[in-house]
């Protein structure tokens, strides 16, 4: 994902409309925008490729360090972004949730060796990996190969 090793600011919010609000005005690539919603802990990262793309974010779970998912704010309306954001978060499939850590409290990034659920991009089978193993696929987050597809890959 594109906010690893990027994330150079940390903007606390009291609540999650008052971060959506924010993110909606400037939603910079360098900043971890978060707030503490209920018992869990929502961080939101700006995940373009590049500043003319479609406006992309990447849904964290600072409470158990994962990335919950990647959600494509430019096709929701504006007023729909909190409650879509918290949908993401109520998503009874966040097992599929990427690892990361910290990195001198500044710098986001994926915990390669720690194994998680994926679903396969080929099949749409569940398997158990990890990062370092499926990044040479490129799939989206909680997607990979799984080992009866890889030979299509190869």
């Amino acid at each position: 994902m594109f906010y690893e090793g990027r994330i150079q600011n940390f903007k606390q919010f009291k609540s999650l409309s008052e971060l959506v609000s924010e993110i909606q005005s400037s939603f910079y690539t360098s900043c971890l925008y978060w707030c503490k919603d209920n018992d869990l802990i929502i961080g939101v990262a700006n995940d373009q490729s590049t500043c003319e793309g479609v406006l992309e974010a990447a849904l964290l779970n600072l409470s158990s360090g994962t990335m919950v998912d990647s959600l494509t704010l430019g096709w929701i309306k504006k007023h729909e972004w909190e409650d879509s954001i918290r949908k993401c978060f109520d998503n009874p499939f966040g097992s599929a949730s990427i690892p990361f850590l910290y990195e001198n409290e500044t710098v986001v990034k994926r915990e390669i060796e720690t194994k998680s659920w994926f679903t396969c991009g080929c099949c749409g089978s569940s398997f158990k990996s990890n990062y370092k193993e499926q990044e040479k696929f490129g799939q989206d987050v909680g997607y990979g190969i799984c080992p009866e597809c890889e030979n299509w890959y190869s």
